[in-house]
């Protein structure tokens, strides 16, 4: 299993701390063992080889999702981590290919994989169909990944929900591409505006793929002076407890 990030902050959660050692091992041990989209095949004989004690899965549930949906069944076989995949690869593009595959494999979709499940999830009754709402991007397809990616992060940094499929958002980036522009330069344009402009109430309405992605403030954007950033790639501007999201 290769290595990852964690959320040292827990240890200062009231929620985290209020558990009990077993459910404190078992939160740990789900998200060691999870995929990297945060999926976990559920194998309670295997965790309960390791922690040492008996487990409850529908307490562990309960206890888990209390005050704030943190687990989420998908189907009879599987719990996903709600946030897992935002925590540890939101700065790191690359992983991005990865982790749609990792989507398509279980069903899942990209996008509300990057903002969080608000529902419960079961699979089985409509494993047969694939949000699509139009040809704009299609899983598993390269290009059209490559289209909506821009805005998938843009939504995982701020929460927000732009949608990957309408045109209006696709022809942007798609033009900036054309122009011969990267994915890097993307992710540039946005931590850089994301870092100014969050805090700023006038400015923030404008965190948006038409202003960013436009083709003449693109270019101004991406020339302005680099952000600093963290050793995780957080710019340090915006930097807080509440936007370093707790696994």
């Amino acid at each position: 299993m290769a290595k990852r990030l964690t959320d040292t902050e827990k240890w200062d959660d009231p929620w985290f701390r209020s558990l009990s050692p077993v459910m404190k091992c078992i939160w740990i041990f789900l998200c060691d063992r999870c995929d990297n989209a945060g999926v976990w095949k559920k194998d309670f004989e295997i965790m309960q080889f390791f922690i040492g004690q008996p487990i409850e899965p529908d307490k562990a549930l309960a206890v888990f999702n209390d005050n704030k949906k943190r687990i989420v069944p998908i189907g009879e076989d599987k719990w996903l981590i709600c946030k897992f995949a935002i925590f540890q690869y939101s700065n790191n593009p690359k992983m991005y290919k990865h982790i749609n595959d990792l989507c398509v494999k279980h069903g899942l979709d990209i996008d509300t994989l990057f903002i969080g499940y608000q529902y419960p999830i079961d699979r089985a009754k409509d494993k047969d169909k694939v949000k699509v709402k139009d040809e704009g991007v299609v899983r598993g397809n390269k290009a059209d990944y490559d289209l909506s990616w821009p805005i998938s992060y843009l939504n995982s940094l701020l929460g927000t929900r732009y949608s990957t499929t309408i045109r209006s958002n696709l022809d942007v980036v798609k033009a900036r591409y054309s122009e011969g522009r990267t994915q890097d330069d993307f992710k540039t344009v946005i931590d850089k505006k994301v870092a100014q402009w969050r805090s700023d109430e006038k400015m923030s309405k404008y965190l948006r793929p038409e202003t960013l992605f436009n083709r003449t403030k693109f270019e101004s954007y991406l020339n302005e002076p680099t952000t600093k950033v963290d050793d995780n790639g957080v710019p340090l501007e915006f930097r807080t407890k509440d936007n370093l999201v707790r696994r």
